[in-house]
């Protein structure tokens, strides 16, 4: 058998989040918008479809889950599993063939452009390459979904100074996109999302597009906003690393559909569904002796120096 070199272990769940976030002064009142058991997002059975050459292709076939409120939930698969089209369908920036879905409590199926517009309001999303404004500084990008949404130019104002504060950009207001870092470009990116004031955060491949450091210094400022502000976090990555780090629960999508669920420690060490075992094979976390063993019996590859 071909042998590989890989040191793996496995620590438990994510450093940064040990306890999923409490509700705040904020959000206390707004129980009435979530679903029953305190779920802020619902899917039941939910597909999405694509027409090509005359051929329909399913990107989402039969998904169901239920995210629960203040909780960071990961959502992850190899390149093409249908993880964005998912995360697109929570905010209707693509809409769902059959199934049911609830947000906040409120069904999506018969909604009307204003109600989802409502909800859209309440769900901020992050995305892999910044989505920023060129011709816009990082604090006229940060006010954009506060313009859109008719708030007043001192308000507007006010809100992204707090904005610029918490997410580490003060000296920073001023600059254009062109001279910010990857990191700081992902920073006006959160802060942006973060503009109205959201409960849930939708994350698409947030830190694919940045270093290590970088990466581990944006998971760190997710879980705190998380922590402070009881924000539901919703990550999209096909790294596991990135996942086990911060995630409470994770789901594991191939070919539109979801494999396998469980909680992040449950998962990444004791993966069930092959399509688990090759990711965390693959990035060389939390793997334990049994899962290598069975593995190499199943794949015929060895593995080697393993530390577990």
């Amino acid at each position: 058998m071909p042998e590989r070199h890989a040191k793996l272990s496995f620590s438990g769940m994510g450093v940064f989040i040990l306890q999923k976030a409490k509700r705040t002064k904020r959000d206390k009142g707004l129980g009435q918008q979530r679903g029953k058991g305190g779920y802020m997002i619902k899917l039941k059975n939910i597909s999405k479809s694509f027409e090509g050459r005359g051929e329909k292709t399913y990107a989402v076939r039969g998904v169901s889950l239920e995210i629960e409120q203040g909780e960071i939930f990961g959502i992850i698969g190899f390149s093409g599993a249908g993880k964005s089209t998912l995360i697109r369908i929570f905010n209707q920036l693509e809409e769902h063939d059959s199934g049911e879905i609830h947000i906040l409590g409120k069904s999506i199926n018969h909604a009307s452009h204003s109600e989802i517009a409502t909800i859209r309001k309440n769900v901020g999303m992050i995305f892999q390459h910044f989505n920023l404004l060129w011709s816009r500084t990082v604090q006229k990008n940060i006010e954009l979904p506060l313009e859109i949404a008719g708030v007043p130019k001192k308000e507007r104002e006010k809100r992204s100074a707090e904005l610029v504060k918490l997410v580490g950009l003060e000296g920073r207001e001023k600059a254009y996109p062109s001279e910010l870092s990857g990191g700081q470009k992902q920073r006006v990116g959160i802060a942006r999302a973060l503009a109205n004031k959201p409960e849930i955060l939708l994350c698409d491949e947030a830190t694919s597009a940045l270093d290590p450091k970088t990466t581990e210094d944006i998971l760190l400022l997710l879980a705190e906003i998380n922590q402070q502000f009881g924000i539901t976090i919703v990550m999209i990555s096909h790294q596991m690393e990135v996942v086990r780090r911060i995630c409470h629960r994770v789901a594991v999508m191939s070919e539109g559909k979801i494999v396998e669920s469980g909680s992040a420690c449950e998962v990444f060490e004791n993966p069930k569904h092959d399509v688990t075992k090759q990711m965390v094979v693959s990035d060389d976390y939390g793997v334990t002796a049994s899962v290598l063993k069975e593995y190499e019996q199943e794949k015929g590859v060895r593995y080697a120096n393993i530390a577990v």
